[in-house]
């Protein structure tokens, strides 16, 4: 671990294929039920985003799966995460 340099990057393909029925289901489990998770129109037309959005801890929960992959859970103490881009379902 002592050899990663301060900065040291990643870049990974988390979820490929993302549907707009797994966001919902995710919302299912949170319970978060937030139109912008759910609701086409609304994201759309009132938020003016591309389409529903995947929730913070969704995506949170698979970068987290990526680093104690990728370091080893083993060798996490704690982990903290911000989000500067929004997620929505695969487009394909």
């Amino acid at each position: 671990m002592a050899d990663l340099p301060v900065g040291h990057s990643v870049a990974a393909v988390l979820a490929e294929g993302l549907t707009r029925t797994q966001i919902v289901q995710y919302a299912g489990a949170s319970g978060d039920f937030n139109a912008l998770h759910t609701d086409e129109v609304y994201a759309r037309q009132v938020r003016r985003l591309p389409g529903v959005i995947a929730h913070g801890m969704l995506t949170m929960g698979m970068t987290g799966r990526l680093v104690a992959d990728a370091l080893g859970v083993e060798n996490l103490r704690r982990s903290a995460a911000g989000s500067s881009h929004r997620c929505g379902p695969a487009t394909r």
